[in-house]
């Protein structure tokens, strides 16, 4: 009976220990890592038919990309949330568009794709979630509720367009006009023009 109970032990550490190393593979997956970004065509045709503007530029900095659109104080700036953050929600990560101001103001956002559920998504859209990050200037402090009823999804949205503003606040403040073209003053973030 005692080595019946010994081996019926040896055989459930066996299984916790492999389930634990499973769970462990996929915790530690970087999510990040695992999406598929649009490739540079994808991502500037998006952003033309997101600002409304055929002569949209390219460009590629080592933390990520951004679509420019107009000149100097007028030029507004196109991100992808999926190039900086895939912050989980309730059942996956939900990707938006964010459009900002030469001066840093944000000034439209959109739900480009969301592996989310799709009730919790139509939730926010119905309430205006997005609209109130609207205005909101990406180096303040980002004071966004979530939606009731999907307290999850909201916190992941607002984590996703956190991280992004975050990461593109520096290559914001490095960027100026000289005679109509975008220079970045900061030479380590290999800052290029995408042809």
């Amino acid at each position: 009976m005692k080595s019946l109970v010994q081996r019926i032990e040896k055989v459930m550490k066996g299984i916790i220990i492999k389930s634990l190393t499973i769970v462990l593979l996929f915790v530690s997956v970087d999510s990040v890592a695992c999406r598929e970004l649009p490739d540079d065509e994808s991502f500037k045709k998006s952003a033309i038919e997101f600002t409304s503007d055929t002569n949209v530029v390219l460009y590629k900095f080592n933390n990520g990309r951004l679509a420019v659109s107009g000149v100097g104080d007028s030029a507004r700036y196109y991100l992808q949330t999926g190039d900086y953050s895939a912050e989980m929600g309730y059942q996956g990560a939900t990707y938006l568009e964010i459009l900002i101001s030469s001066d840093g103001e944000i000034l439209q956002l959109s739900i480009i794709k969301s592996e989310e559920t799709p009730v919790f998504v139509k939730l926010l859209q119905k309430k205006g979630f997005l609209k109130n990050f609207c205005s909101l200037k990406i180096d303040s402090t980002i004071e966004v509720d979530a939606i009731s009823g999907a307290t999850m999804t909201s916190n992941s949205i607002k984590k996703n367009i956190i991280t992004t503003l975050e990461t593109f606040q520096p290559v914001l403040r490095s960027l100026m006009w000289e005679k109509r073209k975008l220079i970045c003053s900061d030479s380590e973030l290999k800052f290029e023009t995408v042809e």
